[in-house]
């Protein structure tokens, strides 16, 4: 087999390992099973001919594609690794050999560095020392995490090359050569990266479709940086790959010297991964979460006296939210008593703005030492002076607020976390700007910004600048993989410490609550230290599986690796707590906003498209919005819930149709806002209230017009305004109320359940009517559009 199909194989593995840049995660597993099909492609190629070995490996390329994007995504890196490896056993071809053993090396060495730290921690002060010295060396200052300096990428094409040595091809010198390039490649990458070209990075360039400014990332220079890996991963495989012998050419024969051990420890760390996964946690502690109170933050929940979604509040919501998972919240003010503390299931510092005072610390300690826990939460460049006190409670345990602000390389970090072991919902963790965070041995982080930038603070940029930087990398700035949260554990307690509040907050908590509560569920249960035994455990054991499949290059014994491990990894999958979202009592005052539909609207906060000012009205009326990934329609809770569908482009089947009429029917309300482009989408839930959306008659924007004089502007604001109208055709005979009309259309409109007490459908054919840009933005909102959705949702009859 030629080197390019191992260049697919490398460059699939790397972004299943999300070491290619900030990508957006369902890109980089359509690119990652992409990978694969070029590998079995390349295997039906060279099948002999009038042989079915060809159709064989086109099937399983096609079926391993498919697998790769599914479950990569759904379940983590170690799950498409493990789907890559099994496809590879399934094509035959020479290469077979060294794939799987590449493939079954890697899921171990993923599996060995998820759960032992120090060796990320090596490679972190390893690269932090080659970009130093390289700088040093060129006359720059460099400070780059593995991320940012290609380290990983390094170890994946080394591992492949060991994979793929044979007797005649030079596997050493080609290794050898690829080191020495790493501390010239890091050297050179500032300059490699000022290079910008507009159709890159310039407005909708290729890795800039979302169009953004570039200080909304922290200038392209910095997203130049991380997405230059692509260029590294081609270096590296035309220095280790090109012009090579394939050296796997001989027959597969098993080896019971390698292929015993691997088979021991693959299932003694199976049995471990899955002893860890399955065994019971114990209940929560008794007591409910204790909020510290600060004048630095406020407990101010939306209201009609206060448009704009700035000023929704801070942590006003948070207690109603953790209500929904069973979790009460007080607030107490400082000091802190013994006797708080000793209630209290979780206890939270949020933005402390005075020193504490060495009793207070003393009782703090005790509490966490004893068992319980404390999570404290810091914020960028010591805003309100509260960095001293934040690292007065955390600096003893080894973790450090800094003072700086983490910038992702792409907006909402999306496709810049690092995600951590335990599975926890990373798609929207609602972290915003915060500071990172410095860790010390045996402090393990939850939350990595694996593509982000330390700016540094500015004491000279005081007042409303926060002391916030100049937003744009600068030479000597730390560039990759920071800390953003982490845990401690001193005694039997947990000290977690968070650099930013964003997660917590009002405009937040519908898209990071099922983030929340899962700290929350694993904080309020008592810590069991054999786990990060049994985990530590398992990672020495992978580390040591590893040495094994890498220096034997026997099948049998990667085959063990990629079975049992990858078997492990489906159970740990598995075993990880049901949702939050699923675990919603019936009477739960919420509002389902779907957004497994391809929907239109922007998942960037404080954007034109954003649903920010949706979210906020439906808290102003008194309900808890949640943003849910999974199509919605079976996860309403029950009567008092409400489902939101705003502008979904993927159709409804008629099941899920009936699920959402049925719950109609019950008492409930399903709110759909959907114009002519989306109007197939919806129609199975709209015919059966005899309504549809005509999508070929748009009725433009409603009724603004762009000659109105100022005052007939002020007037305007009153009513409702609609950017996008389309008209709704009734045709059926149940009871509707037409809510706002133009031009002769019903354009507003609901529909009641002909059951007794059954709820409404409520349809607005205005898919951009419930966007930042027309209903409610940052600081300001159009108060007609605000009084028309109020009614809307005043008239749900409880």
């Amino acid at each position: 087999m030629t080197a390019w199909p191992q260049a697919g194989l490398v460059m699939s593995a790397c972004l299943a390992l999300g070491l290619l840049g900030p990508i957006d995660p369902s890109a980089a597993h359509l690119l990652s099973a992409g990978g694969i099909a070029v590998w079995c492609a390349a295997a039906a190629l060279e099948a002999p001919a009038g042989r079915l070995r060809g159709l064989r490996a086109l099937a399983a390329g096609l079926a391993g594609a498919g697998g790769v994007a599914l479950l990569g995504r759904s379940q983590g890196a170690p799950a498409g690794l493990a789907v890559m490896g099994a496809v590879v056993l399934c094509v035959p071809c020479r290469g077979r050999r060294g794939a799987t053993v590449f493939l079954g090396a890697l899921l171990a060495a993923a599996v060995a560095l998820e759960r032992v730290s120090s060796p990320a921690g090596v490679c972190h002060a390893l690269s932090l020392a080659v970009s130093r010295a390289a700088g040093a060396a060129t006359g720059q200052s460099l400070a780059l995490g593995p991320s940012a300096s290609g380290l990983g990428l390094l170890g994946v094409v080394l591992l492949l090359l060991a994979a793929f040595r044979g007797r005649t091809s030079a596997p050493a010198s080609r290794m050898l050569a690829c080191v020495v390039l790493w501390p010239v490649w890091v050297a050179a990458l500032p300059s490699l990266a000022a290079w910008r070209p507009e159709w890159l990075f310039g407005d909708g360039g290729l890795l800039n479709m979302a169009r953004e400014h570039p200080h909304a990332a922290a200038q392209s220079l910095t997203r130049a940086l991380f997405h230059a890996s692509w260029i590294w991963l081609g270096v590296l495989c035309a220095v280790g790959l090109a012009f090579r012998k394939d050296g796997d050419a001989g027959p597969v024969r098993p080896s019971w010297m390698w292929a015993a051990p691997a088979a021991v420890l693959a299932c003694a760390v199976s049995a471990l991964v899955c002893f860890e996964a399955v065994w019971p946690r114990p209940d929560r502690r008794p007591g409910g979460v204790v909020l510290v109170e600060d004048p630095s933050f406020d407990l101010a929940i939306p209201s009609r006296e206060r448009l704009g979604i700035g000023a929704s509040g801070m942590f006003g919501l948070l207690g109603r939210y953790l209500e929904l998972d069973g979790h009460g919240l007080s607030t107490h003010r400082r000091p802190l008593s013994a006797e708080t503390l000793e209630e209290a299931s979780v206890v939270m510092v949020v933005l402390p703005t005075t020193p504490f005072q060495p009793p207070e610390l003393a009782r703090l300690d005790r509490y966490v030492r004893s068992g319980g826990s404390l999570l404290v939460l810091a914020d960028h460049t010591d805003l309100l002076g509260s960095m001293g006190p934040v690292n007065q409670i955390a600096s003893p345990h080894g973790i450090e607020a800094l003072f700086d602000s983490a910038y992702p390389a792409s907006r909402e970090w999306r496709g810049c976390l690092r995600p951590s072991l335990r599975g926890e919902p990373f798609h929207a963790t609602g972290i915003g700007t915060g500071c990172s965070l410095r860790i010390r041995r045996g402090v393990r982080p939850i939350v990595t910004g694996r593509y982000a930038l330390a700016d540094a603070g500015d004491r000279g940029n005081a007042g409303y600048g926060g002391f916030l930087g100049d937003y744009a990398y600068q030479p000597g700035e730390r560039l990759g993989d920071l800390v953003l949260a982490a845990e401690a554990r001193p005694g039997s307690g947990r000290l977690v410490v968070f650099g930013d509040t964003s997660s917590f907050q009002n405009p937040a908590l519908p898209w990071s609550f099922p983030f929340v509560a899962s700290l929350f569920e694993e904080l309020s249960r008592p810590a069991q230290r054999w786990r990060l035994t049994v985990s530590f455990a398992a990672g020495l054991l992978a580390a040591a599986l590893l040495a094994v499949v890498a220096a034997g290059r026997r099948t049998a014994a990667a085959v063990w690796s990629i079975v049992l491990l990858g078997a492990s990894c489906a159970v740990q999958a598995a075993a990880v707590p049901q949702p939050a979202v699923d675990r919603l009592e019936p009477d739960a005052p919420v509002a389902l906003v779907d957004d497994g539909r391809l929907s239109g609207f922007s998942r960037q906060l404080w954007t034109d498209g954003s649903i920010g000012g949706l979210l906020a009205n439906l808290q102003r009326a008194g309900m808890l919005p949640i943003v849910v990934r999974e199509k919605m329609a079976r996860r309403l809770p029950g009567p008092e819930a409400l489902g939101v569908l705003v502008a979904p482009r993927a159709s409804m089947t008629q099941a899920e149709a009936l699920d959402l009429a049925a719950h109609i029917d019950r008492g409930g309300d399903v709110l759909v806002a959907a114009g002519g482009p989306d109007a197939e989408a919806v129609a199975p839930l709209l015919s059966l209230h005899g309504l549809r959306i005509l999508g070929t008659m748009p009725l433009g924007p409603v009724p603004v017009r762009p000659d109105m004089r100022e005052d007939e502007y002020r007037r305007a604001r009153a009513g409702p305004q609609l950017r996008n109208a389309w008209p709704i055709e009734r045709s059926g005979t149940g009871v509707t109320l037409s809510r706002f009309s133009a031009f002769g259309h019903d354009v507003v409109l609901e529909s009641r359940s002909r059951q007794p007490g059954g709820g409404r459908l409520i349809v607005i054919a205005d898919p951009e009517l419930p966007t930042d840009r027309v209903l409610e933005n940052e600081w300001a909102a159009w108060e007609g559009n605000v009084d028309l959705l109020a009614a809307i949702l005043a008239g749900r009859e409880r």
